[in-house]
């Protein structure tokens, strides 16, 4: 289906990277506590499905999915309230199907994407389904996998098409390295009518030279440069355009993880895949600050001598984690390591002060239950 006039101002939107010179200081770390606390209701869970902070005239504001209700929350972060809640119809002549992930172009203009499959729903703040658009990924892909709480990877305007990630089809355990690095690592979706067009930049060709690992990764991008987060890699993978097919790599590795990552436990049972995805060194989240144009990257280090229910628990709930800062380059500039059992990676978004962590850690004993609170990590330079 086409899209509509609707769609034309969207089109024209470029996102163009900071200029300035590159960061190559250490930058100056602040962790400012209590820096947040937004009432919830009920409904609302304390462990988000997905943040996006959004920037509008100076004036931070921050979308909380609920997949309960169906609905994206908005609150103002200034006055820490709720603005309103966006309710989505799943059936009818309105009807958007179950709510996945969401991405914000403006307040006029969200993007929904939905457990129906291969279609972007742009609405706005009013909660007004202003068009559909439908499109065929490309062979051997999934519809777009839109995330905000997941391997963070923000879908990216370039031009007039939206870049998103989205996952291979297929037996995971049967992956190889040969048949693994075919595939592009992303697509395009034409805003205009719908054409869907894989990315020339394939999956690294050693990533899995040694064996099978989890190749989940995490996409972020300043308006040119795209850069890849892989779950078990210390290099960052990226290309200064869309364009390019040739990735670069430059090594950004934590001082908290091991040099050597371990493999997919093919032959394990559910205990050892679950102790490998969710205990095992790793790379999570990868985000970009247009504000101090620098990036953030998510490392988390193993946990150990932990029983099944445990285990499932560090899919959302890690014991620790740090979180390294990156210059333009994508050179590891700085790393803080947060506290145990207090913050959750997956639940952050960036505003004009800096990189908002959630505290809601289920083990965290200072954790409000009917509240979402979040501590600020200020990065400065001199």
């Amino acid at each position: 289906m086409k899209t509509s006039k609707a769609w034309l101002f969207i089109c024209t939107i470029v996102l163009t990277g900071c200029a300035g010179d590159i960061r190559q200081e250490k930058p100056r770390v602040e962790l400012v506590s209590n820096a947040l606390t937004l009432a919830i209701s009920a409904q609302t869970s304390t462990i988000s499905n997905g943040l996006l902070g959004y920037n509008d005239e100076g004036k931070d504001y921050l979308f909380n999915i609920n997949w309960l209700t169906n609905s994206l929350q908005l609150y103002d972060v200034d006055q820490a309230k709720l603005i309103k809640e966006i309710r989505f119809a799943r059936e009818g002549p309105n009807g958007v199907g179950r709510v996945f992930g969401f991405h914000v172009l403006s307040f006029d203009s969200l993007l929904l994407f939905t457990q129906r499959g291969a279609e972007v729903v742009l609405t706005d703040t009013s909660g007004t389904v202003k068009n559909k658009i439908s499109y065929q990924p490309p062979l051997g892909f999934t519809a777009a996998f839109v995330h905000n709480a997941y391997f963070i990877s923000q879908p990216i305007v370039y031009g007039h098409k939206l870049i998103v990630k989205a996952h291979i089809e297929g037996n995971y355990r049967e992956m190889t390295q040969a048949r693994l690095q075919t595939f592009p690592l992303a697509y395009s979706i034409n805003l205009h009518n719908g054409e869907t067009e894989p990315l020339p930049a394939t999956y690294p060709g050693n990533y899995m030279s040694d064996g099978l690992r989890f190749f989940e990764y995490s996409m972020a991008g300043n308006g040119k440069k795209l850069a890849f987060s892989f779950f078990g890699d210390h290099r960052l993978f990226y290309v200064d355009t869309p364009a390019e097919k040739q990735l670069q790599t430059v090594d950004s590795r934590s001082q908290y993880l091991g040099e050597k990552f371990p493999l997919f436990p093919v032959a394990g049972g559910r205990a050892d895949t679950y102790r490998y995805l969710f205990a095992s060194d790793r790379y999570e989240s990868l985000l970009y600050d247009p504000f101090r144009n620098i990036y953030y990257r998510i490392a988390v280090p193993g946990a150990e001598d932990l029983d099944e229910n445990r285990l499932r628990e560090l899919r959302t709930a890690p014991v620790r984690f740090s979180i390294l800062i990156l210059n333009q380059n994508l050179e590891p500039i700085g790393e803080h390591l947060l506290a145990d059992n207090t913050y959750l990676p997956q639940n952050i978004f960036i505003g004009s002060k800096g990189l908002y962590i959630s505290t809601s850690h289920p083990n965290n004993k200072e954790a409000k239950e009917d509240f979402l609170s979040f501590d600020l990590l200020k990065v400065t330079f001199r």
